[in-house]
């Protein structure tokens, strides 16, 4: 017959033939805890009573002793309550009965498989302080039973020379005892016994780190010196040591849990699970920046390893704070490197542009940056990261403050940069590889419009009837405001600059919200103000006293306004009145204090221009609906661009007027082709394929003019999805995104199969799509 089977580290459980026995009250399975800790050695009743019902008179907590005994022996049924002996004085568990979990630590030989794990009694809480105590002092000494087993067998492993069975109990130990040094040390010794030198300074840091702050001490001179030790190890030269941390971070990104995470390229096929938990495997449109840090190298070359951690720390978060703001996220840290993905975790319609605004400023930190965009899986973990691997190459090409993109990047931020040529990336076999470039230097422009209008806009056709929509608003009395509505790409932006120039104000002031503007949506308007107030963004604002000319501003007015001149400024100090007031009044003197300084500078022949409202937070909306409302006659026209989405109560105001753009009319849109030279077959298909939509006519325009095989139609065309402009790669990828589960699940696989899956799925997202894009 099997012997009953108790597992005291983990959930507290009691196994009859491998089955859990349902224990009938918590106060039973602490009796049954209780014996099993000391097996074979009797318990009085009166003390387990007396611990047991403290509140309940002597007779009455033996009678609840009884009654708790017996339905723990039927709970042990007929095959094993004999396990349990009682007699009237004591109670105990005959030990040739049962079989403990602890019993392998016991062997010397024993596998690690075969020694427990966890907490030890897991699960037993909420008794009395009395009993909570001894189940503490119970787990202590479990604790240090598991801890000397490990530090034995990690002394025969080091001896033998099996490095990796010596990492397993180090870290083990570590897990049980977080401050234990000795398994530090041990942990370190295995590591770079095994070659995994970066690795073994990394656990270092950031044990030692957390030692300090939990302790308030530092390590012991032993585990210090075998820092030092390891650090002065071989002194890697700067390729050796730039291979073996691109190795470790290999590891890191093959084991560590990162959801989503860049999984493989298009092209390849790895096997994925369909109905994963964590959302369904698809393709997406990603861009991936990896980095070499001068300085974080610098930093882990200091001998005092708290000077080095601090320096560290500092140099990462830095890093960290720019992939952060422009929308992405560190996959992969190993040494002086680091690797960062955009539009993973947060779908983006311009990863490439993302991960280029990120890479310009991080190389400004003295790093070496490598960027490479392109279709990768997302949602279940896998071994391959071609992304990553071909950024990697780029950083290793690049020097200290320069930035190294391919194609694809290139592509997409056409208008944002400046860039150079540079050599191309050799292959493996030593062959020439990927063409790369230089990022240059960054243009002012960070909208998508603004971007593609440096790239070169085409002709503007149609849209004669919502140009005399505008012209009509602006020529109205009173408050005047425009609401362009409508789908990514369909031409809000161009037309309302269309709009501009044949209305030419005198003043036109923008205010530009993007997904991840830096500062919260205020910082928006602030920009304008510094114009209007000619403010120099790179200096120090001078005194609020000093910005309002005393001849349009009397003491009187400025005192009033330069606390909320002051708030939308971003100036900390701000009085008391100020702040006591409501929500509804703060934002109320926000707009005020606006229109009155537009009025000032700008008079009514002024256009303040609201660019992708849709991307406002909650403190910019109010605002801006403040400032709708409250427009009068000497204000300027307000023209707000916006995807369709939430009704703000403010549109249905008499003096706003809502235009909704749809696809241009077949006719419109074959007019900007007239003037290329290009066959028939490749219009009508560059037609068909946009479906009116003007950002995919331009894409597709500009590409069929660089590449003439680019919008083929065979049937035998292999990779579809290289069959699409890489500027529209991005917005796509967004729009999947936005579908149900069982429609991304759908698109994505057809985003690798061909591109007419792709617009089967997410024209029910979000009109107007391509129709075969």
């Amino acid at each position: 017959m099997d012997k009953l089977k108790i597992n005291l580290f983990g959930m507290f459980e009691a196994r009859a033939q491998g089955v859990p026995l349902r224990l009938p009250t918590r106060r039973v399975e602490l009796i049954l805890a209780l014996l099993a800790l000391s097996p074979d050695k009797a318990i009085s009743r009166s003390y387990l009573a007396t611990l047991l019902w403290p509140e309940q008179e002597a007779a009455q907590a033996r009678g609840s002793l009884r009654q708790a005994l017996f339905r723990l022996r039927g709970a042990l049924g007929a095959d094993h309550e004999a396990a349990l002996e009682a007699t009237t004085g004591w109670v105990k568990l005959r030990r040739e009965a049962i079989t403990l979990d602890t019993d392998a630590m016991a062997e010397d030989n024993a596998s690690s498989d075969a020694v427990p794990d966890g907490i030890p009694l897991d699960g037993l809480s909420g008794f009395e302080p009395e009993i909570e105590e001894l189940i503490d002092t119970a787990r202590a000494d479990l604790r240090r039973q598991l801890c000397a087993w490990h530090a034995a067998a990690a002394t025969r492993a080091e001896a033998e020379h099996r490095y990796v069975d010596l990492e397993g109990h180090a870290r083990r130990q570590l897990a049980l005892e977080p401050y234990d040094e000795a398994a530090l040390r041990d942990l370190m010794n295995a590591l770079w016994r095994q070659g995994r030198r970066n690795s073994a300074l990394s656990v270092f840091r950031q044990t030692s780190r957390r030692i300090r702050e939990d302790l308030s001490v530092s390590v012991e001179t032993e585990t210090s010196s075998l820092y030092a030790e390891i650090r002065g190890s071989g002194e890697l030269r700067d390729e050796d040591e730039t291979q073996s941390d691109q190795a470790a971070m290999r590891e890191e990104l093959k084991t560590a849990e990162i959801e989503p995470a860049v999984l493989a390229e298009s092209g390849t096929s790895p096997s994925t699970t369909e109905n994963n938990e964590d959302g369904p495997v698809h393709l997406r449109h990603l861009a991936v920046i990896h980095v070499r840090s001068e300085r974080l190298r610098i930093a882990l070359r200091d001998p005092d390893p708290e000077s080095a951690d601090a320096a560290s720390r500092r140099a990462v978060h830095d890093i960290s704070l720019v992939v952060d703001r422009e929308g992405g996220e560190i996959i992969g840290h190993a040494g002086h490197q680091l690797s960062a993905v955009f539009g993973a975790r947060r779908p983006d319609e311009s990863p490439a542009l993302s991960a280029a605004l990120a890479g310009f400023e991080i190389a400004g930190l003295d790093c070496a940056v490598g960027i490479h965009a392109g279709a990768s899986l997302v949602g279940t973990q896998s071994g391959t990261f071609p992304l990553v691997l071909l950024a990697q190459a780029l950083s290793a090409a690049a020097v200290a403050g320069e930035v190294r993109i391919t194609a694809e990047v290139e592509a997409s931020c056409h208008g944002a940069f400046e860039f150079a040529e540079a050599d191309a990336v050799p292959g493996e076999d030593g062959t020439k590889g990927a063409a790369t470039w230089r990022i240059r230097r960054e243009k002012s422009a960070r909208s998508g419009f603004d971007i593609r209008k440096a790239r070169g806009l085409s002709n503007f056709c149609g849209r004669k009837e919502e140009l005399t929509v505008l012209a009509d608003v602006a020529t109205m009395g009173g408050s005047r405001v425009a609401v362009i509505i409508g789908a990514a790409g369909i031409g809000k932006s161009r037309l309302a600059h269309e709009f501009l120039n044949h209305h030419e104000p005198q003043t036109l002031l923008r205010v530009q919200f993007a997904r991840s503007g830096p500062g919260g949506g205020l910082s928006c308007f602030a920009g304008m103000l510094r114009f209007l107030l000619d403010i120099d963004p790179e200096r120090k604002s001078p005194p609020l006293s000093e910005l309002l000319p005393p001849d349009l501003f009397p003491p009187e007015i400025s005192g009033k306004i330069a606390p909320a001149l002051g708030s939308i400024l971003g100036q900390a100090d701000q009085e008391r009145s100020w702040l006591d007031l409501s929500r509804g009044h703060r934002f109320q003197a926000l707009a005020d204090v606006l229109l009155t300084v537009m009025e000032a500078f700008a008079g009514s022949n002024c256009v303040l221009l609201v660019e992708d409202a849709h991307w406002a937070d909650e403190e910019a909306e109010l605002l801006l609906e403040r400032l709708v409302l409250s427009l009068g006659v000497a204000s300027p026209m307000l023209i707000i661009t916006r995807r369709p989405g939430k009704a703000e109560s403010w549109l249905g105001q008499e003096h706003v007027k809502a235009l909704t753009l749809r696809p241009l009319a077949m006719d419109d849109a074959a007019g900007l082709l007239e003037t290329l030279d290009l066959p028939s077959s490749t219009q009508a298909t560059i037609l068909e394929r946009s479906e009116g939509v003007p950002l995919f006519l331009e894409e597709l325009l500009r590409a069929a003019v660089s590449d003439k095989t680019l919008l083929n139609t065979a049937e035998d065309v292999t990779d579809r999805l290289s069959h699409i402009p890489v500027g529209l790669r991005g917005i796509l990828s967004f729009r999947i995104d936005a579908l149900p589960g069982p429609a991304r699940r759908g698109s994505g696989g057809g985003s690798g199969a061909g591109c007419r899956a792709v617009r089967r799925s997410s024209h029910r997202a979000q009109q107007p799509q391509g129709r075969r894009l």
